[in-house]
C-alpha cells in the first residue's frame, strides 16, 4: 500500500512541476495536447497493459501447469486486475 501512495504522490509531484513549468514559460501546450489527445493516450496505454498481461499470464499459466499450484498466483491475479 506504501508502494501505491508513494507511486500517487510522484505522479501528482511531476503534474505540479509540469504545470509550473508551463506557466513560467507562458505557453498552454501541454494543457491543449491533453485535452485534445487524452482518449487516445488512455486507450494506448490500456492496450499496452493488456499485451503485456496477456504475456505474462501465458508465463504463469505455464508455471502452474508445471508445479500443479494454482493458489501461489493470487496475489499477482489481484494486481493484474487492479492494473487494468
Amino acid at each position: 500500500m506504501s508502494n501505491i501512495f508513494q507511486g500517487i504522490l510522484k505522479a501528482i509531484g511531476g503534474g505540479v512541476i509540469l504545470y509550473l513549468l508551463q506557466k513560467a514559460m507562458q505557453t498552454d501546450f501541454l494543457s491543449k495536447f491533453l485535452s485534445n489527445n487524452l482518449v487516445t493516450i488512455l486507450f494506448a496505454l490500456l492496450a499496452i497493459n493488456a499485451a503485456t498481461l496477456g504475456v505474462v499470464l501465458t508465463k504463469i499459466r505455464d508455471l502452474i501447469d508445471s508445479t500443479d499450484k494454482s493458489g501461489s498466483f493470487a496475489e499477482t491475479r489481484k494486481q493484474m486486475l487492479f492494473s487494468i
